[in-house]
């Protein structure tokens, strides 16, 4: 890890930089979205007898439990929109920070920051599946988006050899959005496994043991629909998805386009470091292993139109695509960084100048 050191000074830069970006991609106050959906569920949670003829409503499990706990803090006193806000702003902060520190593991220069900032979170970028909705930093309040900076503290704290705390970060995750949190856990773990297995065995069993609970609410939703009644309820609901946000599950090929080119970058950074840095080289591409199978099953599921069957629902990058663009920016970037051969630079400033075009 020589050369790679952390100093106050730049993190209270990256902490600038964090809330310049939510400046840049704007806020819309709450109620917005999907705050129509789960803020009805948390009221019948604590009081059933509202929407009693509501039965679509009792199928729904709610698997958005941070999102639930802020809303009635909010509630008791300091108000939603004002804890919403502020929840914004930490999301924004803790993105960027994660960000310094992974960059900083991999030798690239403070001046990273921004250009990862610029290219993979301020835009706006139509991610596959339901990965658009908000990307890393969204301009509302979203518990995706708590999972999102979860998921982007565990790689911060698995590129320093940090399992306990990676494995910590991604449990907590699974309380904001479980698929989000297992899309990180495969990504992160896959990349942890490649540089050092020992360490993500012991993050696997930090994030499983912290995870259990959230786990237990979703499995129940899941073996509740299998039951036969339930499921002739549950046929309207993801009808009733489909209606609401038809680009969620039949993404555009330009989309599909797009992300494919990240990860071209991405995978072009990691090859390109592994005569620079071996350690981050096997990290980056055990993280783009998983995030490209996640990429290739969205593609059969919501393109290829094969088996919308549950594996496959929760393999699809559904949620991640977010992850995909932003780690695979900063491999590249790292990697352009490092890079002493005029082919290898040329290779990744082809590829982020095309990001940047299209």
């Amino acid at each position: 890890m020589a050369g790679a050191r952390l100093n106050f000074f730049s993190l209270l830069i990256a902490v600038t930089l964090g809330l310049a970006a939510h400046a840049l991609i704007g806020y819309h106050p709450f109620p917005l979205g999907d705050d129509f959906a789960y803020a009805p569920l948390a009221d019948f949670r604590s009081d059933n007898s509202l929407f009693a003829r509501d039965e679509q409503l009792k199928l729904f499990e709610n698997h958005a439990l941070v999102y639930e706990l802020l809303y009635f803090f909010g509630k008791s006193g300091p108000g939603v929109e004002q804890v919403f806000r502020i929840g914004i702003w930490i999301i924004a902060i803790t993105v960027a920070v994660s960000l310094f520190v992974i960059l900083t593991r991999f030798k690239a220069p403070l001046a990273a920051l921004p250009a990862v900032l610029a290219l993979a979170v301020v835009v706006k970028i139509d991610g596959l599946g339901r990965g658009d909705y908000g990307g890393m930093i969204a301009s509302f309040f979203h518990h995706h988006n708590i999972a999102l900076a979860l998921c982007m503290v565990a790689t911060a704290a698995a590129v320093w050899r940090k399992s306990w705390l990676a494995g910590a970060a991604l449990g907590l995750a699974a309380y904001a959005q479980p698929m989000t949190a297992f899309h990180g856990a495969l990504a992160v773990g896959l990349g942890t496994f490649f540089m050092q297995p020992r360490n993500a065995f012991k993050m696997a069993l930090v994030a499983i043991v912290i995870a259990f609970p959230a786990a237990l609410v979703v499995l129940g939703g899941i073996f509740e629909s299998s039951n036969v009644t339930t499921q002739v309820l549950a046929d309207p609901i993801n009808e009733a998805y489909r209606f609401r946000a038809p680009h969620h599950y039949d993404p555009p090929w330009s989309s599909v386009g797009l992300t494919t080119l990240y990860l071209l970058t991405g995978w072009t950074g990691a090859i390109i470091l592994r005569k620079l840095d071996r350690q981050m080289a096997l990290f980056s591409i055990g993280v783009l292993t998983a995030l490209s199978l996640l990429h290739t099953v969205t593609l059969i599921v919501y393109k290829g139109g094969i088996g919308e069957w549950l594996p496959f629902f929760i393999l699809d990058a559904n949620r991640s695509s977010p992850l995909a663009f932003t780690l695979s920016t900063v491999f590249a970037t790292a990697a352009l960084s490092q890079a002493k051969t005029t082919v290898n630079i040329a290779a990744v400033s082809i590829l982020l100048v095309a990001i940047v075009v299209l």
